[in-house]
């Protein structure tokens, strides 16, 4: 009985999770709790040792008695899959209606910050060309995919210059599928004329 309990001891000592800050410092312990801006350990696993609070944004990673490694700088989808090519379709709210097909590239330099290239085409009259940045409110270490975001992006289209403020949210799976819905403005800087629409986007990130 004593060598089992001396056993038991010794095995719940070293099946303990290893916190590394971002600073390399190094935390053993059992983490009871892990969100979006804090993780929560004890130094052993006795219930009676109070608990400990550590900001997501001060780890770089978490290995677990398991075997398992989260790195909380990676949780991301937007650090995990920062590049990504996208089409999308969009409709005009104007009375004459119409609309217009696009293709685009960006690229997540943060989680919050993508820069974006895109040409456009209505099939007719020629293509546009825009790149910029949109900026995606979201936090570093979140593991949602949902984002809300604002941009702006400048170009031409028939050697007349333009400027594209989109608004919308945008989806980024973990495994890469990225879907946007976005209202934006087109404003035709010769001619003082501005377009609205609403645009539907599709992609993958890699």
């Amino acid at each position: 009985m004593f060598f089992t309990l001396s056993l038991f001891t010794v095995l719940s000592l070293h099946a303990q999770d290893t916190i590394i800050t971002r600073n390399k410092q190094k935390i053993t312990g059992h983490v009871l709790e892990m969100g979006d801006r804090y993780v929560k350990y004890r130094m052993t696993g006795d219930s009676a040792v109070p608990l400990i609070t550590l900001r997501t944004r001060e780890i770089r990673e978490i290995g677990f008695a398991n075997g398992e490694t989260t790195e909380l700088m990676r949780v991301n989808p937007r650090f995990r899959h920062p590049f990504g090519v996208n089409g999308g379709v969009a409709l005009m709210f104007s009375d004459d209606g119409g609309g217009f097909f696009d293709f685009n590239t960006e690229y997540f330099i943060i989680p919050q910050i993508a820069m974006v290239a895109e040409v456009g085409t209505d099939l007719e009259e020629g293509f546009y060309f825009l790149a910029g940045a949109r900026y995606h409110v979201n936090r570093n270490f979140t593991r949602s995919g949902f984002t809300p975001f604002a941009g702006l992006l400048a170009g031409s289209y028939w050697s007349q210059a333009i400027l594209q403020l989109p608004i919308g949210v945008n989806y980024l799976a973990r495994f890469g599928l990225n879907v946007s819905f976005s209202i934006n403005q087109m404003f035709y800087l010769h001619s003082n004329y501005v377009e609205t629409y609403a645009e539907l986007k599709l992609g993958w990130h890699f």
